[in-house]
């Protein structure tokens, strides 16, 4: 009952606030390196710290492909990438390199003359979080990449729009403008993390997230260039134990928004986390396998069967209904064939509109994170959705449908 009209109060108090709305001004970027997308065709997921001594074998890289994964990044010596990538190989997967901290110019070069011709090697991560007075040494890094290996993607992931000091300016927009001028990358890579808990244990969704996602995807598309997200699969400080409505969340809020890699952090337990703050990653410290593994498993087996559909994906219009967060935008531009989109209760929902290739779609992600809510999608003359259940996507000729906590809801349109 107390979270009840909390909510009410929070919704209430959302209608009376000025909403501060991101201003992107038009720019002209460099033309993007080439971008390399996974060799199979298939969406990129990935799964960090995986794998470290002493998982490197073939039970650990087996289990890792049946959950879904298809990408690996870890942070090792060459001699452990070097068997990571002999079992990447046997079971089709590829490796993204991370030589965090240990990376000088010689050594660089010296590691792409040796892995860039190797088929299962896809990224290098190279700097994580930079503050925006790194992004010229970055752009060094960019262009030996150019150089030496142009056929690698290097990661440079950037800090979400969660707080100002971290990045070294006050505008969020600013960080990310002059990252993609200066750096001229291939891709955009971040991190957000949105959902957490309160002293109490309760669960909310930080606003950070759709002010992230508003400024990555707009400077993605105005700069003509991909954007990769990274999602947390693990427990510590005020993220909670992951469960199937949070990762969901978070994968199809970033889809949402057009995200063309979903990067797990993380698969094993972090080797840097000396005080164990941190649990319920998708292995635990010993490699076994937890509730996380299952969780992901199933919703990854889910997402392999609509895969293609966001692959290459084109957002038409990205908006919220019912509860419009500081910095979004309400999803007002219908498509041509709907009349109306109403929604329940008081968190809402992000829309997406989008297409792929010769088909138009539409994407409901539910905000909220304790109740079922009503959706309501009138079709104009007469028109039908097709909705995705699972298996396809069947004729539906209701109106009516039940957006679940943290759910998501396809329809073909």
């Amino acid at each position: 009952m107390l979270k009840f009209f909390k909510r009410i109060i929070e919704w209430i108090k959302s209608l009376f606030t000025k909403k501060e709305k991101i201003t992107i001004e038009s720019e002209i970027f460099l033309e993007a390196p080439k971008y390399f997308p996974l060799p199979n065709g298939e969406f990129p997921v990935k799964a960090t710290y995986a794998f470290y001594d002493p998982f490197i074998d073939g039970r650990h890289f087996k289990e890792l492909k049946e959950c879904g994964f298809n990408v690996i990044g870890q942070n090792l010596s060459q001699d452990a990438l070097d068997r990571n990538l002999e079992f990447a190989k046997k079971y089709d997967l590829y490796v993204g390199a991370c030589p965090y901290g240990k990376t000088n110019e010689n050594t660089l070069k010296t590691l792409l003359e040796k892995y860039k011709n190797n088929p299962n090697i896809w990224t290098f991560s190279m700097v994580d979080e930079p503050n925006i007075s790194q992004f010229e040494e970055i752009s060094h890094y960019q262009n030996i990449f150019n150089e030496y290996a142009p056929n690698v993607n290097p990661i440079f992931n950037l800090f979400p729009a969660c707080g100002k000091t971290q990045l070294g300016t006050d505008s969020y927009q600013e960080y990310v403008r002059d990252f993609i001028k200066i750096v001229n990358p291939a891709f955009i890579s971040y991190d957000c993390y949105p959902i957490k808990a309160d002293s109490r244990g309760e669960w909310y969704i930080d606003d950070c997230q759709w002010r992230t996602l508003e400024v990555i995807s707009a400077y993605a598309k105005m700069s003509n260039r991909p954007f990769w997200t990274y999602l947390l699969s693990n427990k510590h400080w005020s993220y909670p134990k992951p469960s199937t409505g949070s990762i969901r969340f978070q994968m199809y809020s970033a889809l949402a928004y057009g995200t063309q890699a979903l990067m797990f952090w993380t698969y094993g337990h972090p080797d840097f986390d000396k005080d164990n703050e941190f649990s319920e990653a998708i292995i635990d410290k010993e490699g076994n396998l937890t509730d996380t593994y299952y969780i992901t498993k199933d919703l990854l087996s889910d997402f392999r069967k609509i895969q293609h559909i966001f692959l290459n994906m084109e957002v038409i219009n990205v908006g919220h209904i019912r509860s419009i967060p500081e910095y979004s935008k309400e999803f007002n531009i219908l498509p041509d064939n709907i009349k109306s989109i109403k929604l329940g209760g008081y968190c809402g929902a992000v829309v997406s509109h989008f297409k792929n290739k010769d088909k138009e779609y539409l994407l409901v992600v539910s905000k909220d994170i304790y109740e079922t809510n009503d959706l309501e999608i009138i079709t104009s003359n007469y028109n039908y959705l097709k909705l995705w259940n699972g298996i396809d996507f069947g004729n539906v000729f209701e109106t009516k449908f039940k957006l679940k906590p943290l759910d998501y809801l396809l329809f073909e349109i």
